[in-house]
C-alpha cells in the first residue's frame, strides 16, 4: 500500500503548485505599533498588480471576547489610497481621523 500511494505523489504534486494556489496574498509582518497618520510598511508575498487595501478598526470596548465575524460582518471598511506597492510589500497611511485604539 505504501508504494502505491508514492507512486502517486509525483502525479499529484503538480495540483499543489498550481498558478491560483501561488496567487493568494500572504501577509508575513506589518508595522506595530501604528498610529492614526503614521506609514504602515506590511511585507508579505503574492500581493499581485493591483492590490487594495481596505481597513477596519476593531471596536475597544473591553467588554468580552471579540467575535472577528460579527467583525467581518458589522465593520464599516474604508479603503485607503497605497502609497508604494511592489509584488511583496506595501505601504499605505492609516487615516488620520481614526481614534487612537486597536
Amino acid at each position: 500500500m505504501r508504494v502505491y500511494f508514492l507512486s502517486l505523489l509525483p502525479l499529484l504534486s503538480p495540483l499543489c503548485f498550481s498558478p491560483a494556489r501561488a496567487a493568494i496574498p500572504h501577509i508575513i509582518q506589518a508595522s506595530d505599533p501604528i498610529r492614526p497618520d503614521e506609514t504602515v510598511l506590511m511585507t508579505g508575498d503574492s500581493f499581485g498588480d493591483q492590490p487594495i487595501v481596505e481597513l477596519a478598526q476593531i471596536p475597544a470596548d473591553g467588554e468580552g471576547p471579540m467575535d472577528s465575524t460579527a467583525l467581518f460582518r458589522n465593520a464599516p471598511w474604508q479603503s485607503v489610497p497605497l502609497l508604494q506597492r511592489s509584488e511583496d510589500s506595501l505601504k499605505f497611511v492609516i487615516p488620520r481621523a481614526w481614534p487612537q485604539g486597536i
